[in-house]
């Protein structure tokens, strides 16, 4: 059996128990789903499995369940374990370079007679030149080696690769689970606590860095920075998109941020219903713009957003994807009178 401390996966962890107990293990797998909902945490885990001197399965792989307490379990945690690694992005990608270490290393002797792992985080972020040296690996490879690879963005994973490993697919995580996720972790209050549930959009790692404080003001400056559209000239609108685009893994946390707020705008609009607010402690402010756009306005705005997410998601220029959606959500929301000055 394998078990894995993660909550709302449970197609997931069911592949994984089935490969575990039976004894048949890929020699490579791809983890698809959302950032933020335990691909990494699964991978680490699944390793520990394979290779826990307590349970059978680094002798056999016959109902391996990783004790979490020997010294193999505890030096795959705490990343000093030699046959098992973990490749993330260098820089923005993940290097040829890389590719060629693991390649290395995949034609030695393992350390110990239990498994060797590999575990490349957000594969999709390979050059394509890492993505070739990896795919002659899975074609032939080593014995008792298991590669796992983890994307939140699938479409941008070599074709080749894909087919040639096991996808395990992770989704977003149901509101209770979330919810209980936060009660077992933090002393909050049930206000906050669903608020935090509510803004996570599915994704513990969210809902976690909100409990922390971690988000909190990263939300109230997104929050400012779309009041202030509409009511900025374009060399001002122009300068908040270039501080933006400095660091891409927050500009994607702003668009899904005002993704979800003009989602509640419309949907408050179109049905009057508090209840479904996302961004529950807010609903005054949303009420008010709710009255001040259109229906049609409100659409568009989410779909100039979404366009922006899906072209950041494929590796778009930040900057000229930061600079069309600002100005396209000014002309769209902005007032026609200050245009005509």
């Amino acid at each position: 059996m394998f078990r894995c401390n993660i909550r709302g996966q449970q197609e997931a962890l069911s592949v994984l128990d089935r490969a575990v107990s039976s004894g048949h293990i890929a020699h490579a797998y791809l983890f698809i789903g959302p950032e933020g909902v335990g691909k990494r945490t699964c991978a680490i885990e699944f390793a520990k499995a394979l290779n826990c001197q307590e349970g059978s399965c680094s002798r056999g792989c016959q109902g391996g369940i990783p004790c979490g307490q020997c010294p193999t379990c505890r030096a795959i945690a705490d990343g000093n374990f030699p046959d098992v690694s973990v490749v993330s992005p260098s820089g923005a990608t993940i290097r040829i370079e890389q590719v060629r270490e693991v390649r290395r290393s995949a034609g030695l002797k393992a350390h110990t007679s239990g498994w060797r792992v590999w575990v490349f985080e957000d594969s999709d972020k390979m050059t394509e030149e890492a993505a070739n040296a990896l795919l002659r690996t899975l074609e032939e490879p080593p014995p008792r080696s298991v590669m796992v690879l983890t994307t939140s963005n699938p479409f941008l994973v070599l074709p080749t690769i894909v087919s040639r490993c096991q996808v395990v697919r992770f989704g977003h995580v149901s509101l209770p689970e979330i919810n209980a996720i936060l009660t077992e972790r933090f002393d909050l209050s049930d206000q906050d606590r669903e608020l935090f549930a509510s803004l996570s959009g599915g994704i513990p790692a969210k809902a976690i860095r909100l409990a922390r404080g971690e988000e909190r003001q990263a939300r109230e400056r997104a929050l400012d920075l779309l009041r202030k559209i509409g009511t900025r000239d374009t060399l001002e609108i122009l300068k908040i998109s270039e501080s933006l685009a400095e660091d891409r893994t927050s500009l994607v946390g702003y668009l899904e941020m005002w993704t979800s707020w003009y989602r509640d705008i419309l949907i408050l609009k179109e049905t009057g219903d508090t209840g479904l607010l996302l961004n529950r402690d807010r609903q005054e402010e949303i009420s008010g713009v709710a009255c001040e756009n259109s229906t049609d306005k409100l659409i568009s705005a989410i779909q100039i957003l979404q366009e922006a997410l899906n072209a950041l998601r494929q590796n778009a220029n930040a900057r000229l994807c930061m600079d069309s959606v600002l100005l396209r959500l000014d002309r769209l929301l902005g007032d026609p009178r200050r245009k005509e000055n």
